[in-house]
């Protein structure tokens, strides 16, 4: 896109949202573990370029630039990996709070209508805070929990926060879903974005 300053606000589409993860039981420490989550969004969007406005409004005496402006839409797909590694700092018989880091990749190709078609690359990398507190109904496979990602550096801030219930079969297999929410705002001089995500969710998951 260039050096142009650009707001752009990135509405996703796709819900429920699909997903899936594994998880590993580290043997050396037998309560930690490591897990990977792939999911996929459709995105589409309105771009507001800062360059064809004044005080809030469109340039009156730029029709082309008017034109520009409403516009422009961005249409695609973005993947989003997250790797999560969590220990359980407090634990009893049927409940963990586990604290941890999640390494988050976000990818996407997308493409801008305008005056001109172009193509827009989006990716950026965040360690972020997590945190997750589980409860575990004894013999039953059945768990409730509540976590959150937390990333706040330079341009960039994320928060994502998830309840969810999952059932978890002897075999390793496992099925959850809940209601999550994801937001992603960058501030930089080039661009300024805001990614939200918020609805149902649904996890095919394996355990080894």
């Amino acid at each position: 896109m260039g050096k142009l300053q650009t707001q752009i606000a990135l509405i996703l589409m796709s819900m429920p949202i699909l997903a899936w993860s594994t998880e590993h039981v580290e043997k050396e420490m037998p309560q930690a573990q490591f897990s990977f989550q792939h999911q996929s969004f459709s995105i589409g969007s309105q771009v507001q370029d800062e360059r064809f406005k004044r005080d809030g409004m469109a340039n009156p005496g730029n029709n082309q630039a008017r034109s520009q402006f409403q516009s422009s839409d961005l249409f695609g797909r973005m993947n989003q990996y997250d790797a999560t590694f969590s220990y359980p700092f407090h634990t009893n018989k049927n409940f963990n709070f586990d604290l941890g880091v999640n390494l988050r990749f976000i990818d996407g190709d997308m493409i801008q209508n305008g005056l001109e078609q172009s193509q827009v690359r989006f990716n950026t990398a965040m360690p972020m805070l997590y945190a997750n507190a589980l409860y575990s109904l004894p013999n039953s496979g059945l768990s409730a929990s509540i976590g959150a990602s937390h990333f706040e550096y330079d341009q960039y801030y994320a928060l994502d926060y998830k309840a969810k219930l999952r059932y978890q079969w002897e075999a390793g297999f496992g099925l959850e879903g809940g209601w999550q929410h994801q937001q992603l705002t960058i501030d930089g001089p080039d661009i300024q974005a805001e990614i939200q995500n918020t609805g149902p969710f649904l996890d095919f998951n394996y355990r080894f």
